[in-house]
């Protein structure tokens, strides 16, 4: 873990390279049959379980990248990207941004999770997710983990 939550504006990020590992440690491809051996993929949620927020989407950003284009994957992740810098912007006492980038979330979750219902993808669920969105509005004042099945 990070010796500290990094907020911008008010305390320093990780020393560059801080994440290298994570990169070396991540599936090639970023799916729903591999999620579970994916290293990168229970450290982001473990991060965000934690408040690290800028972590988290530091992380996430490797396993999009690695996901299949126009995948329900890369859907959830970009909606997973969204909550973590929705949380971070509710810390930063930015209630605007954090309302649109649930907003966003929830858009993206919604592609992700075309029934909508109690369906999983990568070990998340449709409604906790949006859930936890709707948390990250103000005021915003406990933000649920993200529990993996």
């Amino acid at each position: 873990m990070p010796p500290h939550a990094h907020v911008p504006g008010q305390n320093d990020r990780p020393a560059e390279g801080f994440f290298d590992f994570v990169e070396a440690h991540a599936a090639d491809t970023t799916t729903e049959a591999t999620y579970q051996q994916n290293f990168a993929w229970t450290y982001a949620i473990d991060l965000f379980n934690r408040g690290f927020y800028w972590e988290t989407h530091e992380v996430l950003e490797t396993l999009w990248m690695r996901a299949p284009q126009n995948s329900r994957e890369r859907m959830l992740l970009q909606g997973v990207i969204h909550l973590a810098n929705a949380a971070l912007k509710l810390n930063m006492q930015r209630s605007v941004a954090a309302d649109r980038l649930a907003d966003k979330a929830i858009e993206c979750f919604q592609e992700a999770f075309p029934a909508g219902g109690k369906e999983t993808l990568m070990g998340l669920n449709a409604e906790e997710l949006k859930g936890i969105a709707s948390q990250c509005r103000p005021p915003g004042e406990n933000i649920s983990p993200l529990s993996i099945r």
